[in-house]
């Protein structure tokens, strides 16, 4: 069977991140996407210090509107307008209640441009709140597009976000979780950029525009052949003329964050190391933290839950970790079958095929504990985690802590904010599929608390 640790996970992650499509007009050319979200996509300055923010999400072919003061944020739908006398030269984009929802419309976007034809700035119209135009003008960042190969392993693709002026300038390498693009992590690297901290953006090497060899199947194997990448990224950026190479560290989110730390211990000296929600469990346990809080997800009952606790602890990784028999695992089986929490989580996850099948995972598994990762990490440190976080399970920020305490560096600061999910999004309980709609904003204080860090670290304030 597969070891799947955030298939159900990370499908809820994006779901959550720009809500459903449900009522959005998604577009059908992925090609005319990208053009349209490289071109739009940036930030965009309302007032002094105040920055609004347009976010591709290539998945599903939709951009997303950002206030990183307040955390409102929105899917946005294409409209056709013929509205005012810059009609021809405006693109316009609606929004509606919630993350979920583009109706009823409550605001519109739009973006405008100069005599060249260049988006300069955007038109923020909420509707019923007011009617005064609200203009932000774009911050003119200096987008860079670079190539850079690990060895014979891969080429990448991504850009080099800066400000306008030739620097030397300090820069934060982007980590993502995933098999996903250099847009993934939009947001966090443009709250770093608006307050003059380089980014440096990349495609996956098995997507965008990169290229490689494909990746292991197992998790663990794959994150080192992806922190090889990553430390690729890093040795890039320092030689790059207009970066301070003194000042060059890394920014990971979710897998991304304890990607972080392989990456640091390939790399040394980096100037800093922001791990957003990454995992410190041994891979077993946040497989299991996954597949219950997916159940919490779907909707099941807390009776439900906990019976399905029970089977993962008392027979699931009792087989993986030599605690019972293949015959009393079949037994525990045959006798849940038919109960709907059981038979969706075998559906979505599977169940083992062999005790060879289980003792196989936990030899792979044997070198998953990223507590160890953590502890050999030398550089300055912010731990930022969230209290429901669907993903990682709650003991994560202390394993976390207690991994980097015994490291060469005790330069350590951990902050856990509470009613945010794994992706941030201020919520009033753990997330379900059916809270989605009453999703309105992320937690604003975790954009200020690491723009605020990694300044003060690079020395930018």
């Amino acid at each position: 069977m597969g070891w799947t640790t955030r298939a159900s996970i990370v499908a809820a992650a994006v779901t959550a991140l720009i809500g459903t499509t449900a009522g959005l007009a998604v577009a059908q050319d992925t090609a005319a996407f990208h053009e349209v979200a490289t071109e739009l996509a940036g930030a965009y300055e309302l007032e002094s210090d105040r920055y609004l923010i347009i976010v591709p999400h290539p998945a599903l072919e939709l951009l997303s509107f950002f206030d990183l003061e307040t955390g409102f944020a929105r899917p946005l739908d294409p409209v056709a307008d013929t509205t005012g006398d810059d009609a021809d030269s405006a693109v316009t984009y609606v929004y509606g209640p919630n993350v979920t929802a583009v109706s009823p419309v409550e605001g519109r976007i739009r973006f405008l441009r100069d005599e060249s034809g260049s988006v300069d700035r955007l038109h923020w119209h909420r509707v019923g709140v007011d009617d005064e135009s609200r203009i932000a003008r774009r911050i003119p960042l200096r987008r860079e597009p670079v190539r850079f190969r690990n060895g014979n392993e891969a080429e990448l693709a991504g850009w080099l976000i800066t400000p306008p002026t030739d620097g030397p300038h300090p820069v934060a390498v982007i980590l993502q979780p995933g098999a996903n693009d250099r847009f993934n992590l939009w947001r966090t690297a443009m709250a770093l950029a608006v307050d003059g901290i380089g980014v440096l953006v990349f495609d996956r090497r098995d997507a965008g525009a990169s290229s490689g060899e494909a990746l292991p199947s197992h998790y663990w194997s794959a994150a080192q052949v992806l922190a090889e990448d990553g430390a690729a990224a890093v040795r890039f950026a320092r030689s790059h003329p207009r970066v301070d190479s003194a000042r060059v560290g890394v920014v990971g989110w979710s897998g991304g964050g304890w990607l972080g730390a392989l990456v640091a211990r390939r790399v040394p000296e980096l100037a800093f190391y922001v791990n957003i929600a990454g995992n410190a469990n041994p891979g077993w346990q946040q497989n299991r933290w996954n597949r219950l809080s997916t159940l919490r997800w779907e909707g099941f009952d807390s009776a439900a839950v906990d019976e399905a606790g029970a089977f993962l602890d008392v027979h699931y990784f009792a087989l993986m970790h030599g605690e019972t028999t293949w015959p009393e695992y079949q037994t525990a089986v045959r006798e849940l079958e038919g109960r709907p929490w059981f038979d969706w989580m075998r559906e979505n996850f599977g169940l083992w095929e062999s005790e060879d099948d289980a003792l196989a995972y936990a030899e792979l598994e044997r070198e998953n504990v990223p507590e160890e990762d953590f502890a050999r990490v030398s550089a300055p440190t912010l731990g930022l985690f969230f209290e429901h976080d669907e993903s990682s399970p709650p003991e994560t920020p202390w394993i976390f802590l207690r991994g980097r305490a015994r490291g060469p560096n005790p330069d350590v600061t951990v902050r856990i904010f509470p009613n945010a999910t794994h992706g941030a999004f201020v919520v009033e309980e753990f997330p379900t599929e059916a809270g989605q709609s009453r999703i309105q904003r992320l937690e604003p204080a975790l954009f200020r608390e690491l723009r605020r860090w990694v300044s003060e670290v690079v020395g930018n304030r």
